[in-house]
């Protein structure tokens, strides 16, 4: 703890989000983990135990770094923000992941943050809270692993799933071991939406992809507490209508630099 409080208090970032560094939200504290820019191969290995139709390996670059929050949004910073608590599991805990957050209230969440983060002048010109695209999610979760699992591959040391979780959310976040890049349940817990509309992936090369313009269907990534293995691999792909509301469904945020 002590090198990562050194990182925030003692370095630029205490200033404000720095490219490079960690950096904590005021107030809400909420934990953001730098992420370098780099090359993937992202969806799985035609041999992967579990695999889906629709994750097609393709390289992709992430052309500029950006943070990603090192653990899910708990209930304590979502009511914090809005002043609702939806979560079905509130017994678990403000530490415990939101659930039951649709896809346009976890955007709204961004967006509401940035406004405040905006006019308390924290944030660089251009820099915005987001949900992540999905090739950002898959590339903080595997965290240069290629395995169907991130950090050292065993699910049950990474994550909360059905066969450990009592099938329900009562695990306060950040409880299981982390991956090589130092975030947090990425597998298992909640479910958590994603920015692109669900698609299939392209066959070739691609730089900082999107997905598609237009769609039905809100990516969704990492499995949950209600999830067997296959499900929670960091290829799986999931997807519900943007006002899907599941006591299994949460959401992380990341921040663009400008």
């Amino acid at each position: 703890m002590g090198g990562f409080l050194k990182s925030i208090f003692g370095s630029p970032a205490s200033r404000g989000p720095r490219d490079g560094f960690n950096w904590i939200v005021p107030e809400l504290n909420i934990e953001m983990i730098w992420v370098n820019p780099g090359i993937f191969a992202m969806g799985s290995l035609p041999d992967e135990d579990g695999r889906s139709d629709g994750e097609t390996l393709h390289n992709v670059k992430i052309s500029r770094g950006f943070w990603i929050g090192k653990y899910q949004i708990t209930q304590g910073q979502y009511e914090a923000l809005t002043g609702v608590n939806p979560s079905q599991y509130k017994i678990a805990g403000i530490d415990a992941p939101v659930e039951r957050v649709t896809w346009n209230e976890a955007s709204e969440y961004c967006a509401k943050l940035t406004s405040i983060e905006r006019d308390a002048r924290r944030l660089p010109e251009g820099c915005a809270y987001a949900l992540p695209t999905e090739a950002r999610w898959e590339y903080a979760c595997r965290a240069g692993s290629r395995g169907a699992f991130g950090g050292n591959g065993v699910l049950a040391d990474m994550g909360w799933y059905y066969d450990n979780s009592e099938i329900k959310t009562e695990h306060t976040v950040g409880k299981k071991r982390p991956n090589d890049w130092g975030i947090y349940d990425m597998h298992g817990n909640v479910c958590e939406w994603c920015e692109d509309w669900m698609g299939p992936y392209p066959k070739e090369d691609v730089v900082d992809p999107t997905g598609p313009k237009t769609g039905h269907e809100k990516i969704l990534r990492g499995g949950s507490h209600c999830s067997i293995p296959r499900y929670c691999r960091s290829a799986m792909r999931f997807a519900d209508y943007p006002g899907g509301r599941q006591d299994d469904l949460g959401f992380r945020i990341t921040l663009s630099p400008g």
